[in-house]
């Protein structure tokens, strides 16, 4: 079974849609904006292999981490 990918509008990074606990962000961004749990990221090949993340962060999230 091939899983979803969609893009998260904060970020713009791909991810696996049932990877995140909210709709549009990856759970990265859910994280740092809402205070989600987030993926315990491992990286293979530019993504993470379990939510699909590729690292990406908006010039927002970067001014409040």
């Amino acid at each position: 079974m091939q899983k979803e990918i969609v893009i998260c509008e904060e970020c713009l990074s791909q991810y696996y849609k049932n990877a995140s606990m909210m709709t549009e962000l990856c759970p990265e961004c859910s994280h740092i904006l809402y205070n989600y749990i987030n993926c315990e990221h491992s990286f293979q090949n530019g993504h993470c292999l379990y939510c699909y993340w590729d690292g990406s962060q908006s010039d927002y999230i970067k001014s409040i981490k």
